[in-house]
């Protein structure tokens, strides 16, 4: 991939081939420099290296022209649409996303059994309790799981949502900009994110395993190194969020809804499960109203009252931005959650859905006292004695996930044999 220019006038990025090494003794060739990178974190088994090309020429011919062409006489040719390249990326991000959460789901899933099989501690009757009926214990692991179903009914809703637009629009060829804006900008911020929490709670699992999850035979090292190079391939996961947040600032700008939600949602807010999670949904429903209302207002008074150029006052807001950005969406994942949950309850098995109620009400409460706490108090949204109310429910919350904790993640289907190669 490199850049295209013809008399000074740049045509963007395009692909082509070029030919690196002699056909008759493998070397380079002439203005062709290679080598390894050198050793990383992980990923020893993959090469990656790196090229130098010094006023190398290739033919015209070379150069990848399904969607542009140089013709002979110079001239650049744009064909089809562009945006079915700018799609791409869309699909590969989907997929990464439910990359992410199979990682997780698998830290999950060895954390969660180690804690129940491990025993320390003798209480006054010389008992050695499971180190998983250790309040601190379930405050470190048991909102990972709730993350972790979170996720995956995200990812999937999100991934189904872009074979939709892909079948309606052919390809997405025919896509509306600005829906195609919102996926972009919805697959950015949900990339990040979703590998912020595997890496974070992947980290968290290792410790809940003591001295033994640092151990390789845990299977938890591979997981954490995913994890951490997910964090910044495809896009860095902090440049990801800025790209969602020029979005949703847009979005407030010019006065346009941000939000994607699914067909039925009127369905599900008639529903006796959504008047059940009505009040959180409305806490973080204000609370990002809130915070985008205030990041814009800065925005405005950098420029207007502080005098301060655009890109001036982007960068003196960028944290905040981000944040917007990660409230932005939890409020997504919160919704497919809902559509997921609410999906469930038509299969008729009812100790399930009152599982994943309790699951999912436990992914809110800890939205609201860990992730988002001090937004939620500097906003106005809940005041201090209702942050407490939260933190309460939320130590209930664990006490009743500790019973089902095991078949939750039994239910990710992975076998003790496959979770670790060593």
């Amino acid at each position: 991939m490199a850049k295209l220019i013809i008399d000074k006038k740049d045509y963007g990025i395009h692909a082509f081939v070029v030919q690196l090494r002699s056909l008759e003794n493998h070397c380079p060739v002439p203005g062709i420099e290679i080598g390894d990178i050198g050793k990383k974190h992980a990923y020893e088994a993959i090469d990656n290296g790196f090229v130098k090309f010094n006023h190398v020429r290739i033919p015209r011919n070379n150069m990848l022209m399904r969607f542009a062409q140089v013709l002979p006489n110079g001239e650049f040719k744009q064909l089809g649409n562009e945006i079915v390249m700018y799609a791409c990326m869309l699909i590969m991000r989907g997929i990464l996303c439910m990359f992410a959460s199979l990682l997780h789901s698998i830290s999950t899933t060895i954390a969660i059994r180690y804690s129940c099989v491990r025993r320390q501690t003798a209480d006054p009757n010389g008992f050695e309790p499971q180190i998983i009926d250790y309040q601190t214990q379930q405050y470190r692991l048991l909102p990972g799981l709730a993350t972790t179903y979170a996720n995956f009914f995200a990812t999937i809703n999100f991934r189904n949502i872009l074979n939709s637009f892909k079948k309606r629009s052919s390809n997405f060829s025919q896509i509306d900009p600005n829906e195609l804006a919102k996926l972009h900008a919805l697959s950015s911020g949900i990339k990040a994110m979703v590998f912020d929490e595997c890496l974070k709670f992947g980290q968290i699992n290792r410790l809940c395993c003591g001295g033994h999850g640092y151990s390789a035979s845990s299977g938890l090292q591979p997981v954490i190194q995913e994890a951490d190079a997910g964090c910044t391939y495809e896009g860095d996961n902090i440049v990801l969020y800025l790209q969602t947040a020029r979005y949703l600032l847009k979005a407030i700008q010019k006065g346009f809804s941000p939000h994607l939600y699914l067909d039925n949602l009127s369905e599900i807010k008639a529903s006796e499960l959504f008047k059940r999670f009505e009040h959180y949904i409305l806490l973080f429903d204000r609370l990002y109203e809130n915070q985008i209302g205030e990041i814009s207002n800065r925005m405005i008074s950098l420029m207007e009252d502080q005098k301060l150029d655009r890109f001036e006052a982007w960068n003196s807001s960028s944290v905040v931005l981000v944040e917007t950005a990660k409230i932005y969406i939890c409020l997504f994942i919160i919704y497919m959650n809902l559509n997921g949950i609410y999906e469930h309850q038509k299969i008729e098995c009812a100790e399930n859905q009152i599982i994943l109620e309790e699951l999912f009400e436990l992914y809110l409460t800890y939205g609201i006292v860990e992730k988002f706490p001090n937004h939620f108090l500097k906003l106005g949204v809940i005041d201090g004695q209702e942050m407490t109310v939260h933190q309460n429910r939320l130590y209930e919350l664990l006490k009743k996930i500790r019973q089902n904790a095991v078949c939750l993640v039994d239910a990710f289907g992975w076998s003790d044999s496959n979770l670790c190669k060593h």
